[in-house]
């Protein structure tokens, strides 16, 4: 049920959505924004993104665990790379940092900020309502003055 499943975006009590995702310019950064998602992933897809949000990273979402030379640690997702360094978008939402290649002494691939409880906490009848609500974002939304 597509209602229920706004809900559960929006409201959940331990894993609203919208505090790490967008819909209709509302919600939180830390994740991509959801506006159109039904158009261009299967229901499939939505599920598997949800149960395990490790599977499948969505580009410019993917994260990094860097030490640098001086025992320093920093975690974030790519916002730049290039052969001087990297660019990362802090997971606590600061401005972004750069880190020059020459500084990093150890690169990790980080897993997603997702937790990957989704499967245990909600229900096959939560799930379903949620994907069926995912799917539903088809279209972006309409922009003011439109």
């Amino acid at each position: 049920n597509r209602s229920r499943g706004r809900k559960l975006y929006n409201e959940h009590p331990v894993l609203a959505c919208a505090r790490c995702h967008m819909v209709g310019g509302e919600g939180g950064a830390a994740g991509p924004a959801l506006d159109g998602i039904g158009r261009t992933q299967a229901r499939e897809y939505l599920l598997e993104a949800i149960v395990a949000p490790n599977a499948s990273i969505a580009p410019g979402y993917d994260a990094v665990f860097l030490t640098r030379h001086d025992g320093s640690t920093v975690r974030g997702s790519i916002a730049g790379e290039d052969d001087a360094g990297l660019t990362l978008r802090p997971v606590s939402g600061e401005a972004p940092i750069r880190v020059a290649r020459a500084d990093i002494a150890k690169r990790e691939n980080a897993p997603s900020s997702m937790p990957d409880i989704f499967g245990t906490v909600l229900t096959r009848t939560e799930l379903r309502d949620l994907v069926e609500f995912l799917a539903s974002l088809s279209t972006p939304p309409a922009r003011a003055g439109s």
